[in-house]
């Protein structure tokens, strides 16, 4: 970024943004929104006017996902915008989030098999210096959908159909 093109309107990249209630959609011609998922992405501030390089996605993909640089993320995305899921394999954190019913994550010494369409699973280390290896203490943390109390939603859950009301 070279703040006097900046001021000229000369950023060297488009952004897309769209926004309908909460579903948001951010993308850029040169650093695509999935790059979020991979690596760092920081603005650099220059002296001069320099094109912006292209972020390639190739060296961060694997069997389908995208894999994080530091190899701790996991990214599975889905054709369709009901689905995907990750994984976190950290010393001190396993984790499965997302819609992975039926598959089975070997996370280091630990395996998560989600059960549930849609499920968030976690298992950290309470120490603040320890790894699932040594920990005394974890804790697990599983989530689900939760619906409210006559709440309708289509066939495939992809629309909701009516609220209903409390209690979930």
């Amino acid at each position: 970024m070279h703040f006097p093109s900046l001021f000229q309107g000369e950023i060297g990249f488009d952004d897309k943004v769209a926004q309908g209630y909460n579903v948001k959609e951010l993308d850029s011609s040169k650093v695509p929104a999935r790059a979020l998922a991979v690596a760092r992405s920081v603005v650099d501030f220059t002296a001069k006017a320099e094109a912006t390089p292209v972020f390639s996605l190739k060296p961060y993909e694997q069997k389908g996902a995208l894999i994080s640089s530091t190899r701790q993320l996991s990214w599975t995305e889905s054709p369709t915008s009901t689905g995907g899921f990750f994984t976190m394999n950290t010393p001190a954190t396993k984790a499965s989030v997302g819609f992975a019913q039926g598959r089975k994550f070997a996370l280091g010494n630990a395996t998560i098999e989600p059960q549930s369409r849609y499920g968030a699973i976690y298992l950290t280390v309470r120490e603040p210096q320890g790894t699932l290896e040594t920990a005394r203490e974890l804790l697990i943390v599983a989530m689900a959908r939760a619906r409210n109390t006559g709440q309708k939603s289509s066939p495939d859950g992809a629309t909701m159909l009516s609220r209903g009301k409390g209690p979930s």
